[in-house]
């Protein structure tokens, strides 16, 4: 048996061959297998800091895919044994929060299978059937991928590898937007920068949204007062509770779906940019400036989390109120959670929310200030009218 690796010099690509020679009298039937072993490690001592998402946040393990659907988990915990993927498949791949092991097979008799390893690894590997007669030889083909997870890479030699990396439901926003990170990054040279960049950038294409759901919420603000009464007064009737209520918001002209309909809009990008982010290889060992040297890993000084949490106390302070004042107390405690939660976040997904709450903190004031203005030049023009209103009952 002769393995033959052919490694390419500008992509992660291995060309893998298998060649048996049958040099026996007696013809020979068994199965040819290549293997990827022994898995990928999983991150430990100093490699755990900067790689935390890969034991808590990302999935490492073992998967599949077959034909253009979603790839299948083989989790290493609940493998027994050894298991056997019989039909044709696209590629089995060993893999962690960053980098990926994967076999392509060259024709559709090949067959995969993955097994447990030691610890937690999985190691995966391929197999075709063969018959040798005397004296005959067979060879066996594959490709394989060994490196990052890195779109750019991965599509070199398959778009299918692109699977791989899981970016939940929203996936199919947030693959263009890791390439428009990764275009940004071709000029300014920093990723920091450029999550602030695309931040930015999609902020300002969802501002007339904002703008819409800001406009609702404070009409929604000023019929508060009557809104009040209106409870206190059908508190037991709920059914009349909500006639008013309608009631008042046609006589006023409000909408309330307006000022929430805007915000579904905006939930899938953001989300997906989240998703995108937090397991990003490009952020691995990216520095920032100053103490963030590590954007994959959580902020060593917890600065950026903090003033994260700080940003949304003061954008909720500036946001209008439009439902019920305990609810409004008890959204206050939400910036608490999540600082919490961010505490241990990586350090690039920290920036990125903090970029989109500063933003909107500005767009907020510059909403709040432009309102204002047009409160008092409304008040002016009723104010100037009056007196002619005035005159008209005298005349009367």
């Amino acid at each position: 048996m002769v393995k033959t690796l052919t490694f390419s010099a500008d992509t992660y690509e291995i060309n893998c061959a298998v060649q048996l020679l049958n040099r026996s009298e007696q013809a020979l039937r068994g199965r040819t297998t290549l293997v990827w072993a022994p898995g990928l490690e999983p991150p430990t001592g100093g490699e755990k800091s900067s790689m935390f998402s890969a034991s808590r946040y990302g999935y490492q393990g073992a998967l599949y895919l077959e034909g253009g659907g979603r790839p299948d988990k083989l989790k290493g915990a609940k493998l027994e044994g050894q298991r056997n993927i019989d039909g044709p498949f696209t590629w089995i791949a060993s893999e962690d929060m960053y980098f990926v092991a994967a076999f392509l097979p060259s024709n559709e008799t090949m067959g995969a299978f993955a097994r447990k390893g030691t610890g937690d690894r999985v190691e995966v590997g391929i197999f075709e059937q063969v018959q040798l007669l005397p004296g005959s030889a067979v060879s066996m083909d594959a490709q394989a991928y060994v490196g990052p997870k890195e779109m750019a890479s991965l599509r070199a030699v398959s778009q299918s590898l692109v699977k791989t990396i899981e970016l939940g439901i929203f996936g199919f926003i947030a693959k263009p937007l890791l390439d428009m990170l990764n275009f940004f990054y071709r000029y300014v040279g920093n990723y920091g920068l450029s999550i602030i960049i695309l931040s930015a950038l999609i902020k300002i294409v969802f501002i007339p949204f904002s703008t819409i759901s800001h406009r609702s919420m404070k009409k929604m603000s000023k019929l508060q007062p009557q809104m009040n009464v209106l409870r206190d007064k059908y508190k037991k009737d709920r059914d009349k509770l909500n006639q008013e209520t309608m009631k008042l918001y046609q006589e006023n002209k409000v909408n309330p779906a307006s000022g929430c309909l805007p915000i579904l809009v905006q939930i899938p990008v953001f989300f997906a940019l989240y998703r995108a982010l937090l397991g990003a290889i490009e952020l691995r060992h990216a520095p920032f400036y100053f103490w963030i040297t590590d954007l994959s890993a959580k902020d060593p000084l917890y600065i950026t989390p903090i003033f994260m949490g700080a940003t949304m106390v003061l954008q909720q302070r500036m946001t209008p109120t439009t439902g019920d004042p305990r609810q409004a107390k008890l959204m206050m405690f939400m910036p608490i959670v999540f600082t919490a939660l961010f505490l241990s976040f990586p350090a690039g997904l920290v920036v990125y929310w903090t970029v989109n709450n500063v933003l909107t903190i500005g767009h907020q004031y510059w909403m709040n200030q432009s309102m204002k203005r047009e409160d008092a030049a409304a008040a002016a023009v009723a104010q100037a009218e009056e007196p002619r209103k005035g005159k008209g009952k005298k005349k009367k």
